[in-house]
């Protein structure tokens, strides 16, 4: 279960810093 949750939050970290580098980049 733990493992479970430490996925999900490591991929909403990577979702979350692939759209922060996409707003940056529309940004420019």
């Amino acid at each position: 279960l733990k493992e479970e949750i430490v996925r999900t939050e490591a991929e909403i970290t990577r979702k979350k810093a692939h759209a922060e580098a996409a707003a940056s980049i529309f940004k420019k």
